[in-house]
């Protein structure tokens, strides 16, 4: 082969692994892209699918798409966890009877997204909002009645919770209720 002959070859052959290598890294970077949409609509989806209460005192806070408010009136970090007490509030048109409201404390959902990211595509896939072991806590109270347009006093300790530099997400669901219409 000529000096021209090899001087072709090695350009033909650099710019074949310089495509290679631009190729590889448009790949990646789309990865990166698809990762990122996933995750964002994984975060997305979670913000949505619960009912997160910030532990405020004094806010009103609506929860279950504005049907019901929760207004934390005094809230303590004891040595058994974190004690509220306040008022849960109903603006339906229909009063509750034995109403159990759960009361969780989670690691924050956003704090997931290496997890998330590998984890999914697997068989665990299908309950992509928080994981069993993100929880620190949980407490309920039995409401006997919530009368439609009113209010209810409860407390409530979630057990495990400190109040340290790290945030805790904190959320309400509504169980158990039965209906009546006045």
């Amino acid at each position: 082969m000529t000096k021209s002959g090899w001087i072709a070859y090695s350009t033909l052959v650099l710019a074949f692994i310089g495509f290679a290598a631009f190729s590889e890294y448009q790949q990646r970077a789309l990865h990166k892209s698809i990762d990122d949409v996933e995750w964002d609509a994984a975060l997305a989806d979670h913000r949505q699918t619960d009912n997160f209460i910030t532990p405020t005192v004094g806010v009103i806070q609506f929860i279950k798409h504005g049907r019901y408010s929760i207004e934390i009136q005094d809230l303590k970090y004891t040595g058994n966890g974190l004690e509220l007490s306040g008022l849960i509030g109903n603006a339906t048109p229909v009063a509750l009877s034995t109403l159990t409201v759960t009361f969780r404390a989670s690691r924050p959902y956003y704090k997931n997204r290496e997890r998330y990211l590998k984890e999914r595509r697997t068989p665990w896939d299908w309950y992509s909002v928080g994981w069993a072991d993100d929880e620190i806590g949980k407490g309920q109270v039995l409401l006997a009645y919530l009368g439609s347009g009113s209010q209810v006093l409860f407390t409530v300790t979630i057990p495990n919770v400190k109040q340290t530099s790290d945030e805790t997400e904190l959320s309400a669901s509504f169980s158990g209720e039965r209906y009546s219409y006045r």
